[in-house]
């Protein structure tokens, strides 16, 4: 699912191409089951509400996008991305979402017109680089000649038309909690927040993952900040006390900045064999290896009537521990 990191590189990669641009027409290339996703428009109003209109700049909050227009009409347009929603434009070569994406080979056996830069994940990319793309929901053109699609491989994406140009005064915006890009609070202010949070007993994933307190982080922004201030996900928010709530405070800030400033690429870190330490441990993807350590025993599977280990399991267990020279866990 985007995050902030990667709906914050959306909101640059479609500022450099959009504003001062006036949108000239949307086209949905595929409506199919398209109009759930509107939350209180149609995809005809959500059109006719901002074409022939300026764009003046691309906001973001959280994990939400909105186009503000220089207009005193009162609409504005709100993406979300869902669980793979992304932005591609033609025609803009020096801009990628992944960078590694500028070493993919162009494989389409008509000639294209112009590069495609991608706001994609991987195995969102067409074998062949057609225009529109694959999974292309909403596609508008603009004033300068810019062609932008929105694209949802999952069709979990959220598009509302607020009737308000101060969106975050508004539904869905105004019950988002603070962006910890945008406006991380001081230690004092994030302490009051904390204090203030019921129930006090949640956990602290459950906590990070919680819009309403902190706008932008998901799974994996959250298991990230954890890992780095050494906390359990299941440890209890009321059992902290104030030099693990500045832990908590100064990682959570470092790691939405430094996705931030990576481009929410997949690929960092990268994958590749590194120690830890003096423990001489080593990662390989996602295995841990530990030559020192013994493995520990398997758990045998037990019936209700017999509760003896299984003899083919046992066997397996007896191959599985022999020494070797690199034992994994």
């Amino acid at each position: 699912m985007p995050e902030l990191p990667e709906v914050e590189y959306a909101r640059k990669l479609l500022a450099r191409f959009l504003i001062r641009t006036h949108i000239t027409k949307v086209s949905y290339p595929d409506a199919d089951g398209l109009s759930k996703r509107f939350m209180n428009c149609t995809p005809n109003a959500f059109a006719d509400g901002i074409i022939n209109r300026k764009i003046i700049d691309i906001k973001r909050h959280g994990k939400y996008l909105w186009f503000e227009m220089g207009d005193k009409q009162p609409l504005t347009p709100i993406f979300h991305f869902g669980m793979s929603g992304g932005f591609r434009i033609k025609s803009a070569p020096d801009v990628t979402y992944l960078k590694e994406l500028q070493h993919v080979k162009m494989k389409a056996k008509n000639e294209i017109d112009g590069q495609c830069e991608s706001f994609v994940y991987d195995n969102e990319l067409d074998a062949d680089l057609v225009w529109p793309p694959r999974f292309t929901r909403i596609r508008f053109l603009t004033s300068t000649g810019h062609d932008v699609c929105y694209t949802d491989l999952r069709k979990f994406g959220r598009f509302h038309l607020v009737e308000s140009n101060s969106p975050r005064t508004c539904l869905p915006l105004s019950k988002l909690g603070f962006d910890p890009y945008l406006e991380m609070p001081k230690f004092n202010d994030f302490k009051d927040l904390i204090g203030s949070y019921r129930p006090a007993s949640i956990e602290l994933k459950a906590l990070l993952l919680d819009q309403t307190f902190c706008a932008g982080i998901g799974n994996w922004i959250a298991d990230e900040i954890l890992y780095q201030t050494h906390f359990h996900p299941r440890k209890r928010l009321n059992t902290l006390n104030d030099e693990q709530l500045k832990l908590l405070h100064k990682n959570i800030d470092y790691v939405i900045r430094t996705a931030v400033d990576a481009g929410g690429s997949h690929k960092f870190p990268p994958k590749k064999n590194q120690e830890v330490a003096s423990l001489g441990l080593e990662f390989i993807l996602h295995k841990l290896f530990l030559p020192q350590l013994p493995l520990p025993p398997i758990v045998g599977i037990t019936t209700p009537d017999t509760r003896k280990l299984s003899t083919k399991l046992s066997d397996k267990a007896k191959n599985f521990l022999k020494p070797s020279s690199n034992d994994a866990i």
